[in-house]
C-alpha cells in the first residue's frame, strides 16, 4: 500500500460561503444526519458523533 494512500477519515472541517445550501446539500445529496451545532452544521454518517464540520467562513475551502 502507498504511503499516500488514504484509508480511513477522521474528521474534516469545511470552510462554506453558505451554511443553509450546505444544510440542504447534506440532507438531500449526501444522505447524512445533519446536526446543529453552534455556529456550524456536524455531519454524522456512522457510529461516531460526528466526522464533518461544517462552517460558515465565506469562502469554500478544507479548514482542517
Amino acid at each position: 500500500m502507498s504511503k499516500n494512500t488514504i484509508t480511513a477519515l477522521g474528521y474534516l472541517e469545511i470552510g462554506v460561503s453558505n451554511l443553509a445550501d450546505w444544510r440542504t446539500y447534506a440532507n438531500t445529496v449526501l444522505g447524512v444526519e445533519v446536526i446543529e451545532a453552534e455556529d456550524a452544521l456536524h455531519l454524522r454518517y456512522d457510529d461516531h458523533a460526528w466526522r464533518i464540520r461544517v462552517v460558515e467562513t465565506g469562502e469554500d475551502d478544507i479548514r482542517c
